[in-house]
């Protein structure tokens, strides 16, 4: 009876783990397919960087004049974005440690999280309209994880232009 009754058990765990497995993996976000994604599938190096309020407001470099980074579009549909201020990106002493920012002071440890921004998920493309969607999954600063970032792109040539020109804009350079 024992034997019957673990048998039982088992087949209904191993029923309800197919039925869960199965459930996450249709409420997946569908990556980007290579046919969809393809002119956006690389590695992009980041060469301007800039947001405004208005039009008549004026341009703000948040990452300074000579932004550095890369934008990684992968064929399975995932994305990596790391951003760092250029030329002059905040450094402490490596001897100091990896736990430096345990005794760091308040001013260095807004440095550090003013002059880096990375973070890394999944994408769609919607090539009819000019969007790339950034289903973000973590975020080095919290502000994007769990949501969704539409942003509005354009290819010219080997030249990726992510935002609208007016508000913002990112120009990233197709890594050969």
């Amino acid at each position: 009876m024992v034997t019957l009754l673990s048998r039982v058990a088992c087949s209904i765990l191993v029923a309800l783990s197919s039925a869960f497995v199965s459930l996450s993996v249709a409420q997946s976000p569908k990556p980007a397919s290579r046919d969809k994604a393809g002119p956006l599938v690389g590695t992009w190096r980041l060469v301007e960087f800039w947001d405004r309020d208005s039009l008549a407001a004026p341009v703000v470099y948040r990452y300074g004049q000579r932004p550095t980074g890369y934008f990684t579009y992968d064929a399975t549909g995932h994305l990596s974005i790391q951003i760092m201020r250029g030329p002059d990106p905040f450094r402490t002493d490596t001897t100091r440690g990896e736990s430096w920012f345990l005794k760091a002071s308040p001013d260095e440890l807004r440095r550090a999280v003013q002059d880096y921004r990375a973070y890394f998920g999944t994408y769609t493309v919607d090539a009819a309209h000019g969007i790339v969607t950034h289903q973000v999954e973590g975020d080095s600063r919290g502000l994007y994880t769990g949501s969704r970032q539409e942003r509005r792109y354009r290819l010219v040539g080997d030249s990726l232009i992510i935002g609208d020109d007016t508000t913002n804009r990112r120009v990233l350079l197709r890594v050969p």
